[in-house]
């Protein structure tokens, strides 16, 4: 039988790449909960506002011409 034995150098390099991957493994899924949160919370209000339970309604302000753009007439 062949055993593993890692020097002490190696043992401390594999526990710094465990700790790295939990680390990423952790953001990773605080990330993917966030994401879900926001597509759960877009499909609640799409699904609310084509059932009529929430009103539609318009909030844009009006249009503004930029100075720099505006076509001179005349």
């Amino acid at each position: 039988m062949m055993g593993f034995t890692a020097s002490s150098a190696e043992a401390h390099k594999l526990a710094a790449q465990i700790f790295n991957n939990q680390v990423d493994i952790a953001v990773t899924a605080i990330f993917m909960i966030l994401v879900l949160l926001i597509v759960g919370a877009s499909l609640h209000l799409w699904i609310r506002l084509f059932t009529g339970k929430t009103p539609r309604k318009l909030c844009e302000d009006p249009a503004v011409p930029h100075p720099d753009l505006v076509v001179m007439e005349g």
